[in-house]
């Protein structure tokens, strides 16, 4: 169902990289030539985010990222994750953050029900810009039935800048 032991690597990967980019930019900027800069971050982002594909398609055992079993598979995870009374409870401000500053002008409250926020909260869960930090949090949960308070703050953080 879920790799609890797979490490997700392509956000410290991608943070790392676009890190020595910038090094690299200023470092050529004062003393050496632009052309040793080997990759863009454009080419960082790209690699990645195919990078992140694999991950996920890893974690949910699938063969692409269109397979089933990750559909599937974030479903059931989320059902075991709202039993967590603190990611439940992340689940519910983001709700509230979502009706309160994003979907105020683009729809009415009896437009926004429940079942159509869970589903833009959990695909947002396993977008590219959460995943890594949601992957930790369902492994602490799977593994042990507890999540750090510090990894679900950050998570609430991450989501709302994410939605």
């Amino acid at each position: 169902m879920y790799n609890t032991q797979f490490k997700v690597k392509y956000h410290d990967i991608e943070q790392e990289l676009l890190t020595k980019i910038v090094s690299m930019e200023t470092e050529a900027g004062a003393d050496h030539d632009a052309s040793t800069i080997i990759y863009s971050a454009d080419d960082v982002v790209e690699v990645c985010s195919k990078l992140y594909r694999d991950e996920i398609t890893s974690v949910f055992n699938a063969d692409n990222i269109m397979d089933d079993k990750i559909d599937m598979g974030m479903k059931t995870v989320m059902a075991k994750m709202m039993e967590n009374a603190d990611f439940s409870s992340c689940v519910q401000d983001i709700k509230t953050y979502l009706q309160e500053h994003i979907m105020d002008s683009q729809f009415s409250a009896d437009e926004l029900d429940d079942d159509a926020a869970n589903c833009m909260i959990y695909l947002t869960l396993f977008s590219k810009p959460v995943f890594h930090l949601a992957h930790k949090c369902i492994c602490q949960h799977l593994l042990g039935g507890q999540i750090d308070k510090y990894l679900i703050d950050e998570l609430k953080e991450l989501l709302k800048n994410n939605a």
